[in-house]
């Protein structure tokens, strides 16, 4: 079954209309103006948020690791197949910066959760690293600002987006 969402438009129909603050998010992503926020650093964060960069968008990257944070920032790399020349390139071209200060998420225009989903004795996904970054998303929560979440959970990958009005 279908949800509403997914229906298409009948013929002599337009499609539903979008916030302005969703009609606003989608021009700055569409002129490459939108500040894109990936929290966690990791496998799974850190490449996303350079190919973002690749694409000509600025990224603000969290992490609570504060040595993360620094490597980063300095241009220095911890994952053995990313380069640090890469890093720095886009670290000293101010499209790439990290920090562990989660206030600044309001900064962010789109923000993607990267952070860990460990399998528990049960061989189930442990949300905990989600629902706590979640709670730090929700402080600094604004209309306009799209949420989306890249996780890796065994040999699975998923992902899913909500945008937030």
């Amino acid at each position: 079954m279908r949800s509403k969402s997914s229906k298409k438009a009948k013929p002599g129909r337009k499609p539903a209309s979008r916030s302005a603050a969703a009609r606003k998010l989608g021009a700055l992503i569409d002129k490459k103006k939108a500040l894109m926020g990936v929290i966690g650093m990791g496998y799974v964060g850190l490449p996303l948020a350079l190919g973002l960069c690749r694409s000509g968008f600025r990224v603000l990257g969290f992490d609570t690791d504060n040595k993360k944070v620094t490597a980063l920032n300095k241009g220095n790399s911890y994952i053995s197949h990313i380069s640090s020349e890469d890093i720095g390139s886009f670290v000293r071209g101010e499209f790439f910066s990290a920090t562990a200060d989660f206030s600044r998420l309001g900064e962010a225009d789109c923000i993607t959760i990267c952070v860990p989903t460990p399998l528990n004795d049960q061989k189930e996904p442990d949300i905990g690293y989600v629902a706590r970054t979640c709670e730090e998303i929700a402080k600094t929560l604004r209309s306009g600002q799209l949420r989306s979440e890249e996780r890796r959970v065994g040999k699975e990958c998923r992902s899913r987006w909500a945008p937030y009005h």
